[in-house]
Order: C-alpha cells, then sequence, then structure tokens
C-alpha cells in the first residue's frame, strides 16, 4: 500500500468533515483505499451496531 503517495493524508480531514455530502461512488472510493474510514464516523452517534 503506497496510496499515500498519492493521497495525503492532510487531505483526509477535509473528506471526512463533508463525508455527509459524498457520493455513493466517492464513499465507495474512500472505503476502498482506507477501509473503515467513513463506517467511523459517517453514521450519527448510536448507530454503531450496524
Amino acid at each position: 500500500h503506497n496510496m499515500k503517495q498519492y493521497f495525503p493524508q492532510r487531505s483526509y480531514g477535509v473528506v471526512m468533515r463533508k463525508g455527509k455530502f459524498l457520493s455513493a461512488e466517492a464513499r465507495a472510493f474512500i472505503d476502498l483505499i482506507r477501509p473503515g474510514l467513513l463506517s467511523r464516523d459517517y453514521d450519527e452517534p448510536g448507530h454503531s451496531g450496524r
């Protein structure tokens, strides 16, 4: 995995803050390169049992 070369860590903060507005394709892409990144913060608190 040498994805950091193409996706600097710095850019993920923006992705996560605006995650609720990402398209399904964008979420799938992020889940592909960073599994679990969206599932951790995307759902509202209290829905962690999915």
